[in-house]
C-alpha cells in the first residue's frame, strides 16, 4: 500500500493507528491508519509519529498479537 499526502492535508479525514507491523517498510516498522472515510493505508513508522501519532506508536498493538487475539472457529 502507499500513502498519499492528501490524507494528512484534510483535517476531515480524522486519521487513527489501527495497529503497527514489524519491519515491513524497508528497516523501519509501519502503521495501518483508519481515516474517516473507512481508508486505510500503511505509512512507515516516522511518518505515523510526525503527522498523527493517535494513539501514541508505543500503544499500538502489533498485527500478530490482533490476530492472535481473534476467537478461534469450534468445529462440531
Amino acid at each position: 500500500m502507499h500513502w498519499d499526502i492528501r490524507h494528512f492535508l484534510e483535517p476531515s479525514l480524522m486519521a487513527r493507528g489501527i495497529f503497527r507491523t514489524k519491519n515491513s517498510w524497508a528497516d523501519d516498522d509501519s502503521v495501518c491508519v483508519r481515516y474517516g472515510d473507512g481508508t486505510e493505508i500503511e505509512i512507515p513508522r516516522i511518518q505515523y509519529v510526525a503527522l498523527i501519532n493517535t494513539p501514541a506508536f508505543d500503544a499500538l498493538p502489533w498485527r500478530d498479537e490482533l490476530s492472535n487475539a481473534q476467537p478461534k472457529s469450534v468445529e462440531s
